[in-house]
């Protein structure tokens, strides 16, 4: 597909998934690219996130109820959204921020913002596993799961509800008790009711990511590991990324560095709102395997067959002012949570555990268009719990505007400036 790209050299800061959707696109186009980053390809959130797809029903995670319960729990060091009292005054424009995007007609402004990337996911999938990237993808939806029927019932009102709106399918019907647990024997007798949300995808997301790095390196992109970029410099007609002894240059820059964005944003003159929320996921063998990934609506965790017996769950959100450190109580809070709704795992015998820095923010919608006060330098960071979902679509925005051509409505509503 030969453009106006054709030729250009243009490098990304940040290997991550946005990163390496963008490049998979701008290549297509016909751009030069190389990619710099500060570990491997496929590092930070990429790999140990649940692996979900919600090409259907892409929502951010303020809303209507959300506060409340919030503020009731947010320094528990059990709870799932949790703040470390001392890094409070550091994430304090962010939580205001958050605080003023639960109300209803805020939840809606960013639904659609979210909808702008959300609607071409699933085309974009689809395309992409015949390229051979998401082989592995299962879209046989999601089974999301109560505690009670009445949180249950609420759930689905919501799906029910924006399926109505023509953001995504209704929701399936509502099974109780045995009937839920015959439907999944891997449930334990805390599943009291659910239903499947059809459309939705799961995946492991490791395969995916390796099948995306070695697509873009298929199509010539070049990939700088272990460089850790300093700055961003503009100098007439190049960009030059600056990372110790090395240096790129290049006709256009985007940085999509994830979490790690906000810190090299404010280097380039861009002051966002974007925090790392650490999430953390371990892997299981469970005796009896879901047939499908599996949403704890009340525990606030979710469960992904990842293939040969295992299953991972993930979960929780933490606030502690760092980006990849390890506290164990967080994956001792997911257990405790999870473990009424499953028979037949142990435990103490998990693996892999993880944690990771998703980039949030306070409207759970990313940051994608040009810095302001330049020419060459572009972002698209903030994806919040999003990166899988939105990756492809993001790609394509991405190698839309830097061609020119991408929908003014979208850039508007996306904007570093909003």
């Amino acid at each position: 597909m030969a453009d106006i790209l054709d030729g250009q050299r243009i490098a990304i800061v940040g290997g991550g998934l946005i990163g390496l959707f963008s490049a998979y696109y701008l290549a297509e186009r016909g751009a030069s690219v190389v990619i710099v980053e500060r570990k491997q390809p496929g590092s930070g959130a990429a790999r140990g996130n649940g692996g979900l797809i919600v090409w259907t029903e892409c929502t951010p995670l303020a809303g209507p109820g959300v506060l409340g319960h919030t503020l009731r729990t947010l320094f528990s060091r059990t709870s799932p959204f949790f703040v470390k009292p001392s890094s409070l005054l550091e994430n304090a424009g962010f939580l205001y921020g958050f605080a003023r995007q639960c109300s209803e007609r805020a939840f809606r402004e960013n639904l659609a913002r979210l909808d702008f990337l959300n609607r071409r996911t699933e085309t974009l999938y689809r395309d992409l596993k015949e390229k051979g990237v998401g082989t592995r993808i299962a879209p046989i939806g999601i089974l999301r799961v109560f505690a009670s029927k009445e949180a249950a019932l609420a759930d689905r009102a919501l799906l029910a509800d924006l399926a109505g709106r023509g953001l995504g399918p209704p929701p399936g019907p509502l099974m109780e008790d045995g009937e839920l647990r015959a439907f999944e024997p891997a449930l334990a007798g805390a599943a009291r009711a659910g239903f499947v949300q059809q459309g939705e995808a799961f995946t492991n997301p490791s395969v995916t990511v390796d099948e995306l790095i070695a697509a873009v390196r298929a199509k010539g992109v070049e990939i700088l590991e272990d460089a850790v970029v300093t700055d961003i410099v503009e100098d007439g007609r190049t960009v030059r990324v600056i990372a110790g002894a090395r240096e790129v240059k290049a006709d256009k820059c985007l940085l999509a560095a994830g979490a790690w964005s906000r810190d090299l944003a404010r280097r380039i003159g861009l002051d966002l709102p974007l925090v790392p929320g650490k999430g953390y996921s371990f892997t299981v063998r469970p005796a009896v395997v879901p047939q499908r990934a599996i949403a704890l609506g009340d525990a606030h965790a979710g469960a992904t067959p990842l293939g040969e017996g295992r299953l991972r769950f993930a979960g929780t959100m933490e606030f502690d002012g760092t980006y990849d450190r390890f506290n164990p109580r967080r994956i001792t809070a997911i257990k405790a949570a999870a473990a009424p709704y499953f028979q037949g795992i142990d435990w103490k015998a998990s693996e892999d555990e993880w944690v990771g820095p998703r980039p949030m923010t306070p409207d759970g919608a990313p940051f994608i268009g040009k810095v302001p006060g330049r020419e060459r330098t572009f972002i698209a960071a903030g994806h919040n719990m999003l990166g899988l979902s939105l990756g492809p679509a993001t790609g394509t925005v991405v190698a839309e505007m830097m061609a020119g051509t991408a929908e003014p409505a979208l850039l508007q509503a996306l904007s570093p400036r909003r």
